[in-house]
This record gives structure tokens, sequence and C-alpha cells, in this order.
């Protein structure tokens, strides 16, 4: 048998356990070089463990996993590592919660040493093939800007140029569209797809972002696989849904006048003045960096405004706290949770946010007793109160997250691309959450880049474009979703 015709990695029979629970079980697999893999699931399937495996980070407890590469065979992943290239939002999670982190340009180097962080000296050659990539990806003016400042999306193309620096041969792409604007999904689906000397496993829990090319299916549910064959055609993505009846619009909430925010030396915001009233439900646009997450910030006082501007909340003093904001502005986003990702139990989760704490929950008191039960029955969540935080799927996670950002009585939610990386199910399950905010007498926020994610009690939009307001008002005003980048044009 030559070389040519032995697949890169084989799995038999795998087994895999993660915190005292069974996560895979009897895995068996072959990547063959040229093949294009869909891996599909629902949430807590155990695709992202698979393709640890495959590429060597995890060690199965029993089965066999033999790799044939560049005419060698062995069960040493060392040789994986340096051909294998994992695309995944758990590095950019780690470098979020720290306290210093790496430029765009420091983070594709560090894929040089397969490492958080970029450490020694480079090439000037390497240095250079790193601008080069980001330059491919789009991001090539942003190389010095703080890896942390990036939108979500910015942050998955960097993560992407970082995959590519050591020209691999396979690529292991864990949801690496989701957080993506509709341009930059076309524009890294065609980057990839054009290399036709690459192999890839692609996660994506929503068919449309499968890259082209892409053939077969392996199915997973519940840590074994339940079906392999031909990738099936996907069905169109799904456009805004219809709003509910607008109920009638209340007092100030917070209002926004003439705003500037500098983030790392550069302009996120310019002269953006807006009002957010009782009663409205607002979706927050825009393609990737275009200041969304920054406005988003701005809500919650997280950022001030420079010199010139002002941001009223809530009738507070107008040097109001921002622990006297922040306990009127709940959050839900892709730092939070992964700053959730520890020890402790659901029940916990959603406790830590009635005193905003972060690790543990401290004693309630029976009325706060009473309201968690409440929160539990809404999110439907008891069956989440007792189970690990660090086991639970995406999904399950942002249920408690959204339980736990109530937990005050916040008049105001900030949901800050809350469906990312989560199956259709789970989609549905927070947004029917989402809706049921008005029975909790809460309005929210959230930003999103797909209409088809927009909650039915969504009313108005606030379109934002390199950090300036392009449109604001009722969502029925913006009918022109492909004119404005909002969905590819068909």
């Amino acid at each position: 048998m030559t070389s040519e015709s032995l697949p890169l990695v084989r799995l038999e029979g795998v087994h895999v356990r993660l915190g005292g629970r069974m996560v895979l079980e009897a895995i068996d697999f072959e990547l063959r070089p040229g093949e294009r893999w869909a891996l599909s699931g629902p949430n807590g399937a155990g695709k992202s463990t698979l393709l640890r495996v495959v590429r060597g980070e995890l060690w199965p407890e029993s089965g066999l996993r033999v790799y044939h590469l560049e005419g060698h065979t062995t069960r040493s992943p060392l040789r994986a590592r340096e051909r294998f290239a994992r695309v995944a939002s758990d590095l950019g999670d780690s470098l979020l919660l720290r306290d210093w982190a790496p430029t765009a340009h420091g983070v594709v180097l560090s894929g040089l040493r397969d490492s958080a962080l970029p450490s020694g000296s480079f090439t000037p050659e390497q240095e250079a093939r790193a601008h080069a990539l980001l330059d491919a990806v789009g991001l090539g003016p942003l190389a010095g800007r703080d890896f942390r400042t990036l939108s979500q999306g910015q942050r998955a193309r960097t993560l992407l140029a970082r995959a590519l620096i050591t020209d691999p041969d396979v690529l292991l792409l864990d949801e690496f569209l989701d957080a993506a604007d509709a341009a930059s999904r076309a524009a890294m689906r065609a980057f990839v797809s054009a290399r036709p000397e690459l192999t890839w496993i692609q996660i994506s829990h929503r068919p449309e972002d499968l890259l082209p090319g892409t053939t077969r299916e392996l199915r997973l549910e519940a840590g074994r696989v339940i079906g392999r064959g031909a990738v099936a055609p996907a069905l169109p993505a799904p456009r805004i849904r219809p709003a509910r009846m607008v109920p009638p619009e209340g007092e100030t909430l917070i209002r926004i006048e003439n705003v500037d925010v500098y983030r790392n030396d550069h302009r996120a915001l310019e002269g953006v003045s807006w009002e957010l009233r009782a009663g409205q439900n607002w979706a927050l646009l825009g393609e990737n960096g275009a200041g969304k997450s920054t406005l988003a910030r701005l809500l919650r006082a997280e950022l001030r405004p420079a010199v010139g501007g002002a941001v009223r909340y809530f009738g507070l003093p107008e040097r109001a706290t921002a622990r006297q904001v922040q306990s009127r502005v709940g959050l839900v986003s892709a730092e939070l949770a992964a700053r959730h990702r520890r020890d402790m139990l659901g029940r916990d989760v959603i406790a830590s946010g009635f005193h905003g704490t972060l690790g543990f929950a401290e004693a309630l008191t029976d009325e706060q007793e009473r309201y968690l039960h409440r929160l539990v029955q809404v999110f439907d969540l008891s069956d989440l109160l007792e189970r690990n935080a660090l086991e639970l799927s995406q999904g399950q996670l942002a249920r408690l997250l959204l339980a736990r950002a109530l937990a005050p009585r916040p008049r105001l939610l900030v949901l800050d691309e809350p469906f990312n990386h989560l199956d259709a199910a789970s989609r549905e399950r927070l947004r029917a959450a989402i809706e049921a905010l008005d029975d909790l007498n809460a309005n929210f926020v959230i930003v999103a880049h797909r209409p088809g994610d927009l909650p039915v009690t969504t009313t108005h939009a606030l379109l934002l474009e390199a950090g300036r307001v392009r449109y604001a008002g009722p969502l029925e005003g913006l009918e022109r979703w492909e004119e404005l980048g909002l969905v590819p044009r068909s």
C-alpha cells in the first residue's frame, strides 16, 4: 500500500473521557488526503473534542489512533501538531481573559510556536508572511491592534491567518465563520476553498456556512457516530421574521448625545446620537469592526465617551458610577461565557448574578431564591441546575447566562452575538427565552449578523458603519438587507 493511499489519521474504537464523563465512545474514522468533511451534530455531541483528538491535543482513554504523515507511520501526535491546524474560538477566549494580549500580528506569529502567545524571535520572512496573511483575510490595517479590542469576526479572521502560517496539510475548522458578517463569511469561504491542496474537517451548525467542496459528512450524537455519507444540499438561510405588534413606548432609558469612543488609540465610535426608550427592543447591526460591541459596552458604562459627548442612564445623575449603571443593564457575551467555563453548578451560575460575582455565588435571601426559581421556570432550566458548567454545551450555558443576567432585575439586557456556536435547536430555545423577556419587564439590545436570528419581539434597528450611525428606527424600515450588506447577495 502506497503512502498516498494511507489515511492521514485513523481512529479505531476511540473513547475519550473528560471531567469524569465519557464524551466520545467507540469512534471509528479515517481522514484521507484531499477529503473535505463536515462534522455535524447538536451542541454537546463531542464534535470539538473529536477535532482535538484528531490533531493530537487530547489522548484517547482507549482505542487506536495512528498517523501516516510524510512517509512515517506513528501513534505520536507530534508531527500531526505541525501539519494539522485547528481554528476555534477557545484560543481567542483564552486571550480575552488575560491582562495583556498580543497584537493581531503577534497572534498570527504564535501559530509558528503552537502556543497561545508569541515567544522568541521570528525571521523577517516569518514576520512578512504573518503580515501577508492578515492582508489576505482583510485585516492588514489592523495588524498592530490589541487582539482583545478586535470584533468577534475580526478575531475569527485573525485565528484563520494564524492557522495558515505553518502552511498546514489539514485544517480543522470549528465554527470559524459563526461570528463573521455576511461579506466576511463569503470572503473566508472563498479564501479557504480556493486552496486545492488542503484537506479539512469543518464543524458548522449552519449548513449554509459549509465550505464549497465539502462532500462528506460525519454525524455525532451523545459522543457516538450515528451516520456518515454525502453532504445534504444546504437550504437558504432564514430571513428576518415578521415582528409582533410593537408595544407603546415609555420613558427614555438611555440617551446618547454626540459620542465618540476611542479604543487602543483609534476612534471606534464617532458622533453617535441615539435614544432607547422603554418598550423598544433594538437590533444592533453592521459589519465586523463597525463598533457594535463598543456600543454594547458603552450601554453598560464599561467604556466612557470622549470629551464633548454625553450618555444619560435611566435618569441617574450625570456622573453615575459604572456599578449603578450595570445593576440596571444585564449582559450576555462570548467573553462572559468564557469566564464561566469553570467548576461550578448551573444553579450557582444563575445565583452569582444577584451580586455580580464571578466563579461563586453568595447566600441568597428568600426573595432572591423565589426569583431564581421563577427564572428557572421561565427559561426551562431545571435540568441544568445540578450540572457542572464545565460539562455544558454552548447552548446550555447561554441559557444559564441569560437567567444570570436577569437575576438583579435589570431594565435592559445587552446580548452580544448570543447565538454564536449554537445548533439550530439551541438557537430556537434561546430565541424563545429572549422573546419571553416581556414577561419580566425587560427590554433588550441584541448584536446580530444574521436576520433570521432576530427574535420576533425586536422592534427597532440601529445600523452602524465605521463607527457612525447609518440608520436608527423601526425594524421594518430596514427592507433592503442585501443592499446594506447584512445578508449575502443572491
